[in-house]
C-alpha cells in the first residue's frame, strides 16, 4: 500500500513525476493542482517577476488545456494518473512558460488533448509525444508551410462537388495558410532539421494536385456528338451539363479514378476518360480560375513555383503537428489516425 508521503528529490537533470492518490473520483481541480505541482517541483528557479509570469503561464495552459479536454474528450481525464501524460503536459507547461506565445498554446492544448486520449503506447502517442516537443521550435510562418503542404499533399475533400464548395474550401482551408508562407530556403531546412519535413528533388506541382483530385471542376466541356461517337449504348446519366458551360457536356464524376466506378462497359471507359481529359483547363486556365475563386491563390502560386514547397515532404511529426495547426485555424476535426497508424 502507498502512503500519502511521497516526497521525491531528484537531480538538475531529472523530471519528478508523481501520481498522487487520484485513482478514484477524480476531478478537473484535482488535475489542475496535480499539474501545478509537477510544474512547481520542475520548473527552472526564476528571479520573483520571472517566476510569477511563469507560474502564470502554466496554470493558463492547464486551465486551456482541461476546459478543451471537458468539450472534445472528457473521459480522458484519468490519463492524467500516467506518467507519460504527466511529462507531456509539464513539458507543455515549461515551453509556454517560456515564450507565452499563444498560437504556441493553442497547439500544445491541441496536440495534448488527442494525446490524453491514448491509452496505449502506440505510434501515434510517441508522434503526439514527439510533436509537443519539436512545435515550440517552428515559428507561424513555419506552421502554416507545414499545414498548406499536409492538405494539398495529403488529403482530398470529397465534398467539392462543384465550383461553389471548390471557392468555399478555397477561402476556408486554403487561404488562412497562405499570407506568411515564405520563398526564403532556411524555412524548409529548418522543417528538415526539426524533423518535421524532408526535401527531395522530386516536385509536386501545385497544378497536378488539383487536376488530379478534382478534374471535374476544371472540364471545359464537350459536345453531346462527341460523347455519342463513342458508343450509342453510353447512357445520358453519366454526364452532366458542364459547370463552365452550361451548352456542352462533362462526365458526372469529380476525377477520373471515379469513371472506373461507373457502370459502363470496360471498352469504353479508356475513350471516355479521354473524352473528359481532352477537354480540361490547361495550366493557364486553371491558374487563372483559382485565383478568380480565392485571390491569395496568387501568392500560393507564386510561392509554390519559386520555392521548395513543391519538394517537401512531411514526417509523422509534420503532419501531426500541421493537423493541430489546421484545426486551430478552422476547427475541422480530422481524425489524426487516418495518417498515423
Amino acid at each position: 500500500m502507498i502512503g500519502n508521503n511521497q516526497k521525491q528529490q531528484g537531480g538538475d537533470a531529472s523530471i519528478n513525476v508523481q501520481a498522487r492518490n487520484i485513482n478514484f473520483g477524480l476531478t478537473y481541480d484535482d488535475v489542475k493542482g496535480i499539474f501545478l505541482d509537477l510544474f512547481h517541483a520542475n520548473f527552472i528557479k526564476l528571479s520573483h517577476e520571472a517566476a510569477e509570469t511563469a507560474l502564470f503561464r502554466a496554470t493558463e495552459l492547464v486551465d486551456q488545456y482541461l476546459s478543451t479536454l471537458a468539450v472534445r474528450a472528457p473521459e480522458a481525464l484519468e490519463s492524467s494518473n500516467d506518467p507519460d501524460m504527466q511529462y507531456s503536459l509539464f513539458m507543455a507547461q515549461k515551453e509556454y512558460a517560456r515564450t507565452g506565445d499563444k498560437e504556441l498554446a493553442d497547439i500544445l492544448v491541441d496536440i495534448l488533448v488527442d494525446r490524453a486520449k491514448l491509452k496505449e503506447r502506440n505510434l501515434l502517442r510517441l508522434v503526439l509525444n514527439e510533436s509537443l516537443q519539436v512545435a515550440p521550435k517552428l515559428t507561424i510562418a513555419q506552421l502554416d508551410t507545414l499545414s498548406i503542404i499536409f492538405l494539398l499533399k495529403y488529403t482530398m475533400n470529397n465534398d467539392l462537388l462543384n465550383p461553389s464548395n471548390l471557392k468555399q474550401y478555397l477561402v476556408d482551408f486554403i487561404a488562412p495558410f497562405i499570407d506568411k508562407l515564405t520563398k526564403e530556403i532556411s524555412c524548409y531546412q529548418h522543417l528538415e532539421y526539426t524533423a518535421c519535413a524532408s526535401i527531395s528533388s522530386g516536385s509536386t506541382y501545385l497544378f497536378n494536385i488539383f487536376n488530379n483530385n478534382y478534374s471535374g471542376l476544371f472540364c471545359k466541356g464537350f459536345s453531346i456528338d462527341k460523347y455519342e461517337s463513342i458508343s450509342d449504348k453510353l447512357s445520358k446519366k453519366f454526364i452532366m451539363p458542364c459547370f463552365h458551360n452550361n451548352t456542352l457536356w462533362q462526365i458526372n464524376v469529380m476525377n477520373e479514378k471515379e469513371i472506373d466506378n461507373l457502370n459502363i462497359d470496360a471498352e469504353f471507359i479508356s475513350q471516355v476518360k479521354a473524352l473528359q481529359r481532352s477537354n480540361y483547363m490547361n495550366y493557364a486556365e486553371l491558374k487563372e480560375y483559382l485565383i478568380e475563386l480565392e485571390p491569395k491563390m496568387e501568392i500560393l502560386f507564386d510561392v509554390w513555383e519559386n520555392s521548395m514547397i513543391a519538394n517537401t515532404s512531411l514526417t509523422s511529426v509534420g503532419i501531426a503537428i500541421a493537423h493541430a495547426n489546421i484545426r486551430r485555424k478552422t476547427n475541422k476535426d480530422m481524425n489524426l489516425s487516418i495518417w498515423i497508424k
